[in-house]
């Protein structure tokens, strides 16, 4: 990873971006996500600040995401974030139940053991990420 040159302001933002991230994912890897909370981008606040599928974001990829900042990829590969992905898609097509909404479904999928499992290599990751990312900041006045 790169030096990243930051201002105090932006520093101070992104730091506080990083604990919404890392709540996140504590939240998943326990099982109890917010009401409608899942995993994808539009739960991320760096997805909505950096992905250009989020709306208002300029079609950049990922360019200024911490992540993308770490990993050297856009989209969180080279993350575990895929094989989250990847297992609740699985997870939530295989464990469909009749008159069961969306809604309903994607919240019990959040309990299932090997989703949480990999919501927790997830969040370690995080936490060892961010640490790497501070270690390579320097503040800019």
């Amino acid at each position: 990873m790169k030096v990243l040159y930051l201002t105090q302001d932006k520093y101070d933002d992104l730091c506080a971006d990083w604990a919404k991230v890392l709540a996140h994912w504590s939240r998943l890897s326990t099982g109890a996500p917010k009401e409608g909370e899942s995993v994808g981008w539009p739960d991320c606040i760096f997805c909505l600040k950096f992905n250009n599928l989020a709306p208002n974001v300029p079609v950049n990829g990922c360019q200024g995401c911490p992540i993308e900042a770490i990993t050297g990829k856009s989209g969180c590969m080279e993350s575990p974030h895929t094989d989250v992905m990847r297992t609740f898609r699985r997870v939530y097509h295989e464990a469909r139940r009749p008159r069961e909404t969306n809604e309903q479904h994607s919240a019990r999928v959040m309990t299932n053991f090997e989703f949480k499992a990999k919501a927790l290599i997830e969040l370690n990751w995080l936490e060892a990420a961010f640490k790497k990312w501070k270690e390579n900041v320097k503040i800019v006045t």
